[in-house]
């Protein structure tokens, strides 16, 4: 398991210590309690879709504001806060949480443990599949430059 809390946006993990609920809103503070850079989350319905990865206390929430679209990864160190955070935010919106695939969750979590570990991690989006690193554990394709597997976490050379 990791030992913070994440929050992943615009392609950057944030640490944060809670978050505080009022109203439509979901406000992430660090732990000085100020707010994380685009720690607010407007709980209404520019959220398309939202999923969840028990094993790993992942929520991905997918929004489209305009025909904008993101994905906003939040992670939990321990199951209380992620179950608690994860009804509450299901109730605001009244929707139904899908269950998430377990490696698209996997890649965030392996971000998070690599971030827990004191290591620098760059995200990437992968366009070139030419340009791939493939990882010697498992064979995976993963983004040309990636210090470690988006799948397994095995150190690439």
């Amino acid at each position: 398991m990791i030992q913070d809390n994440y929050l992943i946006i615009n392609k950057k993990a944030q640490k944060f210590r809670e978050i505080r609920i009022a109203g439509h809103a979901a406000v992430f503070t660090d732990y000085e309690n100020k707010p994380l850079n685009y720690g607010v989350l407007a709980l209404d319905a520019s959220i398309y879709a939202i999923m969840c990865c028990d094993e790993h206390h992942a929520l991905a929430l997918v929004l489209d504001k305009g025909g904008s679209r993101s994905v906003e990864i939040i992670m939990w160190a321990g199951s209380d806060a992620y179950t608690e955070h994860k009804t509450r935010i299901s109730e605001i919106l009244n929707r139904r949480i899908s269950i998430q695939d377990y490696k698209f969750s996997s890649y965030a979590w392996q971000i998070a443990r690599k971030l827990d570990e004191g290591n620098q991690v760059k995200v990437v989006d992968a366009l070139d599949e030419s340009s791939m690193a493939v990882c010697p554990e498992c064979g995976m394709l993963n983004p040309a430059g990636s210090q470690y597997c988006l799948d397994c976490g095995a150190e690439i050379d």
